[in-house]
């Protein structure tokens, strides 16, 4: 007899989207957006323009955040994510919610995006990670859009600025 086959991880990945899409949906309310990095990476820079941008097209400083809610998991290593997924916080908080994730090229985005579909995929309203990630959308927005420091890369120059990618 064969064995058995398994559903692999895999199968379930978040949809990708390329950086313009990812923008938009950063500027959604009812929205979080991940970041799978490890935390020592996010430190450095994170998606948070979409919150000053919606406050800026109001033109009233005092309006309620608008915008994805950004969700730092406090990660040391990629690995962490499946244990961070476990808490019944993280289930709260993401419940009924569009979740968008990100990392620096856009690898640990599928294997976070698998998790997070196999762990609650029917309880939330879609699952997006981005296409290429941070260094992608770099590319299609040199000036940051809603980035916000710098992005950790793995070489000697240890963290990039949109639209500088020697510094």
């Amino acid at each position: 007899m064969g064995s058995i086959p398994r559903m692999h991880l895999w199968k379930r990945e978040g949809c990708t989207l390329i950086p313009l899409i990812f923008t938009k949906k950063l500027e959604n309310d009812n929205t979080v957006v991940i970041d799978v990095r490890n935390h020592y990476e996010n430190v450095l820079g994170r998606f948070d323009g979409q919150t000053a941008c919606a406050n800026l097209a109001t033109k009233n400083p005092d309006t309620v955040p608008r915008g994805a809610e950004y969700v730092d998991p406090l990660m040391r290593k990629s690995t962490d994510f499946a244990s961070w997924l476990s808490l019944p916080d993280t289930a709260d908080r993401l419940r009924g919610k569009q979740v968008l994730m990100y990392c620096t090229g856009g690898v640990r985005c599928e294997r976070a995006s698998s998790r997070l579909n196999a762990a609650m995929g029917d309880e939330l309203r879609g699952v997006y990670q981005l296409k290429g990630g941070v260094e992608e959308y770099f590319r299609a927005f040199p000036d940051g859009g809603h980035w916000r420091g710098k992005n950790f890369v793995f070489d000697k120059r240890e963290a990039v600025a949109a639209g500088r990618p020697e510094a």
